[in-house]
């Protein structure tokens, strides 16, 4: 697991723009702009950035505008917020620093996801992190290795998504 979450570092790092604000540093990787900051990584799996605050307002009238009820967000950053604007269909998975999730934490994770894709075939997946998109990316890898016989090891899958969002 060591070895794939270096790759992971070592693919997602060089995308990395630093910007100094103050006395704390930022990391921002620029998302390909696909409508509206959203990615399809797989049938019906969105990624999207997180929703701050001067952002909230137009991703909730976008997913709710072209998903009604039919989304659930996944946020896999280690910041909740309020998610009224989503109609409460956020879920958080909390992971205090730089860490991601433990291996048992991401086979939940991908069993919920996996889950509530399945119980209808009009609902989608959005998931998002904080700023780099590792913890994301990581999800999504593992995701797509469990849900799809394309893949027989996450590194495919990180290799795929990687090559979509041009990193």
């Amino acid at each position: 697991m060591a070895k794939f979450l270096r790759k992971v570092m070592k693919k997602i790092s060089p995308a990395f723009q630093t910007h100094d604000e103050g006395e704390a540093e930022t990391i921002v990787i620029p998302l390909q702009k696909t409508g509206r900051d959203f990615v399809e990584v797989a049938d019906r799996i969105y990624l999207m950035p997180f929703p701050t605050q001067d952002k909230m307002a137009s991703y909730s009238l976008y997913l709710n505008t072209k998903f009604g009820a039919n989304y659930q967000i996944y946020n896999v950053s280690e910041h909740q917020y309020n998610c009224e604007a989503f109609n409460g269909q956020v879920i958080d998975y909390i992971f205090p620093g730089y860490p991601c999730a433990s291996l048992d934490a991401l086979f939940i994770m991908c069993k919920e996801i996996e889950t509530w894709l399945q119980s209808d075939p009009s609902q989608v997946a959005i998931i998002h992190c904080q700023a780099t998109r590792a913890r994301s990316i990581m999800l999504l890898a593992a995701l797509l290795t469990l849900q799809s016989s394309e893949y027989y090891h996450p590194e495919e899958a990180l290799n795929n998504i990687c090559d979509l969002l041009g990193l």
